[in-house]
């Protein structure tokens, strides 16, 4: 079964959450009415008096002029984004998001009726857990992402995705609207057609031959339409007939490094314990540096004399930062119920990203210690160039070169 939950107009609702005083305002996110931009966000008032994804502040102004414009916030958003992350991830790591509050770059001549309320997205797949146990479990997760994000998602729980994904449009916020298996094919053949992901010619081209309602495109024969629209029509004449394949798994992330201490005779001390998760937080983070990578997911297995637990956390913002590692490995050790002495643990790190570099400080410190710090290994890898250490000189002389000087290092 794949569960869906839907937060529609997901950055007005996140900029509700936070301010009250817009609960029951048509409000507009991304700018000004007098910027000359496309909007970022909008509310469902606004959105029913015609304004759509990647229209101009202005346009949205002329057709909604009393709503409330406010500038758009994206980190807000994609910390919201991943709360949403971490509370689905209790449950399951077989979550997969789908941004859609993003608007797009360019204006659409055809919009399917998800992109039109720029929804939060994710789905969640309980594998071959069955309906009936399946259903209370989606809705407990109902309950702890609006217990835990303050959002009101909209839940539809299907065999498939593109069905799980219909029924969360269709229901209301803070319900679960079940598909039973066998009822696939009557409950998509009311819907509109729009739910599909058509580029704007084949939806002309269809409007023109009278198809609606997805039920009409799946009575359409299939060889037909793949002389008329090509081979690529084929996937959505599929979701249509509610023969979707399954849920692709997210990719296996290739495993980061990791650290294995074994103690003998076994560790029963907790401060000489958070001491060896300190220096296993340097060593990871020595190897993420030297990889240039940044990691997403921290996990620490403990073995203890009664047993061996492990937790793992998501992070919200990729670190190979040691600091970050050690507390991130404090708060993991925190939540395992640790009642015996440990044999071993293992600090390990995962989904690693490109690490991005930071441009520090020449003269302030802490930031010119760290350079200082980190000369000679750069010095080490790039052995042919030649370093300079700038030193300052008159910060008020009105010549730039006159400001500081630049000591040749040896």
């Amino acid at each position: 079964m794949i569960a869906c939950l839907s937060i529609s107009y997901f950055a007005t609702a996140v900029e509700r959450r936070d301010d009250q005083a817009l609960a029951n305002r048509p409000v507009v996110v991304g700018g000004q009415p007098w910027e000359p931009r496309p909007l970022f966000g909008y509310s469902r008032e606004v959105a029913q008096r015609g304004v759509k994804p990647g229209m101009s502040l202005r346009l949205a102004h002329v057709l909604s002029p009393h709503s409330h414009f406010m500038p758009a916030t994206l980190s807000k958003y994609q910390v919201a984004a991943g709360e949403v992350v971490d509370t689905l991830t209790d449950f399951t790591h077989l979550v997969e998001p789908d941004n859609l509050w993003q608007p797009p770059e360019k204006p659409q001549s055809f919009l399917t009726t998800a992109a039109r309320c720029l929804p939060a997205r994710y789905y969640v797949d309980l594998e071959t857990l069955p309906a009936r146990e399946a259903t209370p479990l989606v809705q407990e997760i109902g309950r702890r992402v609006r217990k835990q994000t303050s959002l009101q998602p909209s839940v539809g729980l299907a065999a498939d995705r593109f069905t799980a994904h219909v029924a969360a449009t269709l229901s209301r916020p803070n319900h679960l609207r079940p598909v039973e298996s066998e009822g696939e094919k009557e409950f998509l053949a009311g819907q509109s057609i729009s739910f599909l992901p058509l580029d704007g010619e084949t939806a002309r081209r269809l409007r023109l031959l009278g198809i609606r309602t997805l039920g009409q495109f799946a009575g359409l024969s299939q060889s037909a339409l793949q002389e008329q629209f090509g081979a690529d029509i084929l996937p959505l004449y599929r979701l249509a007939r509610g023969r979707a394949e399954p849920a692709p798994r997210p990719p296996q992330a290739k495993p980061g490094p990791q650290l294995t201490r074994r103690f003998d005779p076994p560790l029963g001390d907790w401060l000489v314990l958070q001491t060896v998760l300190e220096h296993a937080a340097t060593e990871l983070a020595r190897q993420l540096q030297e990889m240039h990578r940044a990691a997403g997911v921290v996990t620490l297995k403990v073995e203890t004399e009664e047993g061996t637990q492990q937790e793992r956390r998501i992070l919200r913002q990729p670190t190979a930062n040691t600091i970050h590692l050690a507390q991130h490995l404090h708060a993991l050790q925190e939540q395992l119920a640790l009642h015996a002495p440990v044999t071993a643990l293992t600090a390990s790190v995962g989904e690693l990203a490109p690490w991005t570099a930071q441009q520090l400080s020449l003269f302030t410190p802490p930031a010119a210690h760290q350079v200082n710090r980190l000369l000679p290994a750069i010095m080490a890898r790039h052995k042919t160039a030649r370093f300079y250490r700038p030193l300052l000189g008159d910060a008020a002389h009105p010549l730039p070169e006159c400001r500081f000087q630049l000591q040749p290092v040896l």
